[in-house]
């Protein structure tokens, strides 16, 4: 649905802790993703649950309710959907990022972002243009602006565990570890059904050379995905690896 972010995918493959081993979740496959994420994934859940964020105007609530329906296979409809409410009703910043996101939907990378920057002069504090420019930048490597947008956001914000995925995964490009660890673990306490939180707990571990504990958030995302789940069965070899280099 989304480019592949293959950049820090090409950094993080490889990890010296498990010597010849990659960790499956960091290398580029079919589906995009970065660290255990799969962010289009990601970018469609948060569609969904984070209409939370701003109150909502009750002119607003069909097209909130189209954008928790959004996908790319149905983005185009949606586009013109918004544009008409936009001219029957006028720009809000609400509007404005809605309309953003569904361009981020379609792939309209260059029209998307006109309509995040309107959204983010008409109000500066809008997380959901916050956030889909912080994704953008992810998208397209540019880290330090994606850190740094999606904090803002989740300074308005903080009870939605996609974002908090998202923030790691711009912390750990950026190098930024205990700050990423701080943010993948608060996206398992808001979510701790989901595989993709421990994982990226695993992969915070991983990079700052504590094996073992990387270990046991691998396998605490193994044991929840179940074992006949593409996790577990991608992680396997990984985990006997890092067992062996562990004397386990």
């Amino acid at each position: 649905m989304f480019e592949r972010i293959t950049t820090i995918v090409g950094l993080l493959a490889i990890v010296a802790a498990v010597g010849m081993y990659a960790i499956p979740h960091l290398l580029p496959g079919d589906a995009p993703g970065v660290m255990g994420l799969d962010l289009a994934r990601i970018i469609d859940e948060q569609s969904r649950l984070d209409l939370k964020p701003l109150p909502v105007p009750a002119e607003d609530r069909e097209i909130c309710a189209a954008l928790a329906r959004a996908t790319a296979d149905n983005a185009g409809e949606g586009i013109e959907r918004m544009r008409r409410h936009l001219a029957e009703l006028g720009e809000t910043a609400l509007r404005r990022a809605a309309l953003g996101w569904m361009l981020l939907l379609d792939q309209q990378g260059e029209a998307a972002r006109k309509e995040l920057a309107r959204a983010l002069e008409l109000d500066p504090d809008s997380p959901y243009a916050l956030v889909a420019t912080g994704y953008d930048h992810l998208r397209y490597g540019r880290f330090e602006p994606a850190a740094a947008r999606l904090g803002q956001a989740l300074g308005k914000y903080a009870g939605s565990a996609d974002w908090q995925r998202l923030y790691t995964a711009a912390l750990l490009a950026t190098g930024k570890l205990e700050q990423a660890l701080a943010a993948a673990e608060r996206a398992v306490a808001l979510d701790p059904n989901t595989p993709s939180s421990y994982l990226l707990v695993g992969d915070v571990h991983l990079r700052g050379g504590r094996l073992s504990e990387a270990l046991r958030w691998y396998e605490a995302a193994c044991e929840l995905a179940g074992p006949d789940s593409e996790i577990t069965r991608n992680h396997q070899p990984v985990l006997e690896a890092m067992r062996e280099r562990l004397g386990s």
